[in-house]
């Protein structure tokens, strides 16, 4: 079992990474992708907070698991749609195939 210092430094240092990204970068898909590393750390934060204070194999770890992964996911599919639909006009294959860097 990892200690809590464990949890509570990859937490800070996930929103640090966040913070430092969101300020820094004027690019949509950077900024969004900063948020989420917030979002991971808040989370991994509290996985550790709420499975040292709550009694071992409580469900709350786990619905907050499960919530970090869906909120990270769904900011990601957002912030590549919103990407691919501002600089192609339709998802083909071909064309997409043709983007370069």
């Amino acid at each position: 079992m990892l200690p809590l210092y464990d949890f509570v430094l990859v937490g800070a240092t996930f929103l640090a990474m966040g913070l430092a990204g969101t300020v820094a970068s004027r690019h949509f898909v950077i900024t969004i992708l900063a948020i989420e590393l917030i979002f991971a750390g808040s989370i991994t934060a509290l996985v550790g907070y709420f499975d040292y204070s709550v009694a071992s194999g409580s469900f709350f770890p786990i619905l907050l698991s499960l919530w970090a992964v869906a909120s990270t996911e769904i900011i990601g599919l957002v912030a590549f749609y919103v990407y691919m639909r501002d600089k192609v006009a339709d998802f083909d294959l071909r064309k997409l195939m043709q983007l370069k860097g």
